[in-house]
């Protein structure tokens, strides 16, 4: 599978967006456009806000990690690490769909316009390991498939919601 980078207002229905939003500590949010979830970087260790299991990083970090992020995409599109699986929810409540790319670790998040990330909660393992099955062929489709790529780190209007949510541009 080949990945295409292109602009974000040239970007089909299939592809995937790299997001940063602005502000001072921000998320990195994955959001292929064929499911309903996003997928953002969580901490493992330090660097989240308390409550949250998102990893939030300053601005120029975050450009940092969104070309990595793009690099380990690559990587997994030519047969290197990647992979997205259920899991059971931190919490207790039911199951969540987590992925890696690369060395990257990501979590399924709904998408709700005006409300504040959570990670996306499913009553069954079979409904986490469809969402995963989905989740993972918008990341990383098949071989005769391309992907078209955008990054968005610096675009975005001055009417966010809630958590500096970005539009789906």
């Amino acid at each position: 599978m080949s990945l295409r980078r292109v602009e974000a207002r040239e970007a089909g229905p299939g592809a995937l967006g790299i997001l940063l939003p602005p502000g001072p500590r921000t998320v990195l949010i994955l959001r292929p456009r064929r499911v309903p979830w996003d997928l953002l970087l969580v901490r493992s260790g330090v660097g989240g806000d308390a409550g949250t299991p998102f990893l939030h990083l300053e601005p120029e970090e975050g450009q940092a990690m969104a070309e990595g992020i793009l690099r380990a995409l690559q990587r997994w599109a030519a047969g290197g690490p990647g992979k997205v699986d259920a899991a059971y929810a931190a919490d207790g409540a039911g199951y969540w769909v987590q992925a890696e790319v690369g060395a990257f670790p990501l979590v399924a998040c709904e998408r709700r316009p005006g409300q504040p990330y959570r990670p996306a909660a499913f009553a069954s393992a079979a409904e986490a390991e469809g969402a995963a099955a989905a989740i993972g062929a918008a990341l990383c489709p098949p071989p005769e498939t391309g992907l078209e790529v955008y990054l968005n780190t610096r675009h975005f209007g001055r009417d966010q919601g809630p958590g500096g949510r970005p539009p789906d541009p």
